[in-house]
């Protein structure tokens, strides 16, 4: 069943002033950050002075440990600056490739995007598909979410165009071929992009759904889809959130997990100022703001967790402060 919940007269703002204010952590940086990910050690910090830093938990405090900076693969023709998405089903690997400025967008620091998106299987086989003319791949890696719980992830990819602007798109190998499996509609506006948040059951319908932030840097707008067939169809949406800055390369500037323990996903995100943190529910498909956060600096980097030897969590992210910053998630 869909439910479409669209608050389009409603600010998250003027809302989250009566929410709960949750504190945050501060801990001085000694350079501008650059990145924070989710690695196999914890949660790695990359500043613009070129070190790399693990971050541990000790004494109520974060810790930082010396690292080396991430290892990102090369493969010959892919996008500059783009990521490999790494899986462990039939699909091993995917990356965007056929670099071109034919889209001069530049809404991820350049004017370079990619015309083809290129998975490799398990058994080493390459399938390709090349953006429709005009349009292009505007991001820098594929997201490897399985949305139909088949144990399969689909491979999910921003597509933009010039008159048409972004679209979500979602692709898998089908008899010896790399097809689109899911796409949402397009923006409608030329120059006009979207950023992924990530899979989960937002709503409570007992099935899977994808969300997004549609022009994050024009009054962000957090929207839930559902699939119809191939169609990504939204079924839930509310302004006044960003989870990108114009020209950076950071695109995981959210969190989803449990908030409140009704076994739903929740969503932890920046407000359209990304100099504070809002956490909302589609629970049952009603909306509501579970807390606020004390204002931070501009935040530059994705969100990472760490998990605490009390069996709390912590959300991790870096601010223009420069600062490290946390936030501790309800227990």
């Amino acid at each position: 069943m869909i439910r479409l919940l669209l608050l389009a007269g409603f600010c998250l703002p003027t809302i989250a002033s009566a929410a709960d204010e949750w504190p945050i952590g501060l801990q001085q940086l000694p350079s501008a950050p650059l990145s924070m990910e989710q690695s196999s050690d914890g949660p790695l910090l990359t500043l613009d002075d070129g070190t790399a830093w693990t971050i541990r938990w000790q004494d109520g405090a974060p810790s930082m440990l010396a690292a080396n900076p991430p290892a990102r693969a090369g493969i010959d023709g892919m996008l500059p600056d783009g990521r490999v998405a790494v899986g462990t089903g039939q699909i091993r690997q995917a990356w965007f490739s056929n670099p071109t400025d034919e889209y001069g967008h530049a809404i991820l620091g350049d004017s370079i995007e990619a015309k083809t998106l290129t998975v490799e299987d398990q058994q080493g086989g390459r399938f390709e598909y090349s953006a429709p003319d005009g349009t292009v791949f505007e991001d820098l890696y594929p997201r490897l979410w399985d949305m139909d719980g088949d144990g399969q992830d689909e491979v999910w990819a921003i597509r933009s165009g010039p008159s048409e602007g972004g679209r979500l798109e979602a692709f898998a190998i089908q008899n010896g071929q790399l097809r689109p499996r899911y796409v949402s509609d397009p923006i409608g506006l030329g120059y006009r992009w979207l950023n992924p948040v990530g899979i989960g059951s937002f709503t409570g319908e007992d099935e899977r759904e994808v969300a997004m932030v549609l022009t994050p840097h024009i009054g962000g707008v957090l929207t839930i889809l559902n699939a119809n067939g191939d169609r990504l169809l939204p079924v839930a949406q509310v302004p006044g959130v960003s989870n990108h800055a114009i020209g950076s390369r950071e695109l995981g500037l959210s969190w989803i997990g449990d908030l409140n323990g009704d076994r739903i996903d929740d969503f932890v995100l920046p407000l359209q100022s990304r100099r504070a943190l809002v956490a909302v529910t589609f629970a049952a498909g009603h909306f509501a703001v579970l807390g606020t956060s004390e204002k931070t600096g501009h935040i530059e980097t994705g969100f990472a967790e760490l998990e605490l030897s009390d069996g709390g969590r912590v959300i991790l992210f870096a601010d223009n402060g420069p600062a490290l910053r946390w936030l501790r998630l309800p227990d």
